[in-house]
């Protein structure tokens, strides 16, 4: 299962970076962006392609990683408070055996 998992995997990426390679060569065509005045120098149009992707990849995962933090935190809070009533529980069973005990 392990070598089908790892040979999907392969494929995938094979394909990827095969669509990649074609996009690149596809466009090669010199064009420059502006943006609020400012100009950038006659680059392939897939170099600003690939740039936002992987700025995009980039942002993604700290988003991701970001939202994770949070749930971590949030989790850990709700660990606190679980373990907090089951003391309390805990305790008050103890009372409540202890004063049956009393009682006999």
């Amino acid at each position: 299962m392990q070598k089908i998992k790892r040979a999907i995997v392969f494929v995938f990426l094979l394909a990827v970076a095969l669509v990649v390679l074609l996009f690149t060569m596809e466009n090669r065509q010199l064009v420059h962006l502006s943006l609020m005045g400012k100009e950038t120098p006659d680059l392939p149009l897939a170099l600003f392609v690939l740039v936002v992707f992987v700025v995009g990849l980039i942002v993604g995962f700290a988003i991701n990683w970001l939202r994770s933090k949070g749930l971590e935190h949030k989790f850990r809070k709700q660990a606190k408070q679980l373990d907090k009533l089951r003391l309390e529980q805990k305790n008050s069973q103890e009372k409540t055996n202890l004063a049956e005990v009393s009682q006999s």
